[in-house]
């Protein structure tokens, strides 16, 4: 079990970086074709990646749910075995269940790794290449050094909440702000051990992240033109991943409020990659189809990365279950009324929360990401037509 354990991490990380080199080469034609910047090339090859990883463990998951006997992703591990993770991060405090997940977690972290190291060496390559020929692609080939006088920084400023954001959105923020201040004096005044507190205040920095981003890089590549109105859509998830749950405990009154939250998470991370995507250029020439797929991958990317967060969570605190390792299917659930019980295999009810947040977020992802290419295939037609 444990040589096994070890060849799935290797193959994970080397899968990470094919899955990243695939990406730039399936990709490869549309940045020609389109004119697409280093940057974007970046997120498309790793998004390409991470729809691979996802696709992956959902086969996975789905042939050890329906096959009597099948382990293919080892959620019958129940010691503790050598591996470099135990060396590097020690055994943790997470009660003994999540044991059951930490292959799968293990494949996600490895997998990562693998995708980023690749993303960033040929990110690297192309940031090269552009230096020699001079092709406007680079990361920073529109960047202009030097200090902003402080006049010309304070009218951009003005100017840029008055187009970009309306009155009552500004002051929609600041209710969420006012909400979440509120929400973390409450559970520090109930219980000030209480963890809820620290994350509601981590979350509530997070309400002021991209003002903060604008403000500081001004009109530099990438940073500078990401727009207001992605703030908005962040603090949806603060609102209700947050507020909801952290502060109100929504998650005790709602059965399967997390896998709501996912659902929310894959659709809305569909339209915020978009956004990153166009942010790289002011380029009226991506196509629809190389938008949509990148979209979609970055949607990938965030379920993925969350569900590490999730393990490292439960991994160094005691008692925290996000990932829910004692998940248990009941009959009235749609996956169940749909798939049955399963094929009864011992112990996969530790990984079952997991895939399922993992299949929820993947499925309002493919959803959303079909509806944005159907949009942008009709402004593109629509735009052809005007020509």
């Amino acid at each position: 079990m444990v040589n096994m354990l070890k060849i799935q991490c290797l193959a994970s990380f080397l899968f990470g970086c094919f899955g990243t080199a695939a990406g730039n080469a399936v990709f490869g034609k549309a940045a020609v074709r389109c004119g697409l910047t280093n940057f974007q090339r970046f997120l498309f090859s790793t998004g390409f990646s991470y729809v691979l990883l996802v696709v992956s463990e959902l086969i996975r998951f789905f042939a050890d749910y329906l096959l009597p006997g099948s382990t293919l992703q080892h959620y019958d591990l129940n010691e503790k075995p050598h591996l470099l993770f135990f060396k590097v991060f020690g055994y943790g405090k997470a009660e003994n269940g999540q044991l059951a997940l930490l292959a799968t977690d293990l494949r996600y972290f490895y997998f990562m790794l693998g995708a980023m190291t690749a993303g960033i060496v040929l990110l690297s390559v192309y940031e090269r290449k552009s230096r020699i020929e001079k092709d406007h692609n680079g990361l920073f080939s529109e960047y202009s050094p030097g200090k902003t006088p402080l006049n010309t920084r304070r009218k951009y400023i003005i100017h840029m909440f008055q187009t970009e954001l309306s009155v009552r959105e500004y002051l929609l923020w600041w209710g969420l702000r006012g909400l979440m201040i509120w929400a973390a004096l409450q559970k520090r005044r109930q219980d000030p051990s209480d963890f809820s507190a620290v994350l509601l205040i981590v979350n509530l920095t997070v309400t002021f992240l991209l003002p903060l981003i604008r403000l500081v890089f001004l009109r530099t590549p990438f940073f500078g033109r990401l727009p207001l109105r992605l703030q908005s859509y962040i603090d949806v998830f603060v609102f209700f991943g947050s507020f909801l749950n952290h502060g109100c405990e929504i998650n005790g009154i709602v059965d399967n409020y997390d896998k709501y939250l996912h659902m929310l998470m894959g659709g809305l991370c569909v339209r915020i990659g978009y956004l990153l995507i166009r942010s790289t250029r002011r380029s009226d020439r991506l196509s629809p189809g190389v938008c949509a797929a990148a979209s979609g991958g970055f949607s990938c990317v965030v379920s993925v990365v969350w569900e590490i967060f999730e393990f490292f969570a439960d991994y160094f605190r005691q008692n925290s279950m996000n990932q829910n390792w004692e998940y248990r299917l009941k009959k009235q659930y749609l996956f169940v009324r749909i798939f049955g019980f399963g094929a009864g295999n011992p112990g996969q009810g530790a990984v079952v929360d997991t895939n399922l947040d993992i299949l929820c977020g993947f499925g309002f992802c493919g959803i959303f990401t079909l509806l944005l290419y159907g949009i942008l295939k009709a402004r593109a037609a629509v735009a052809a037509d005007a020509e």
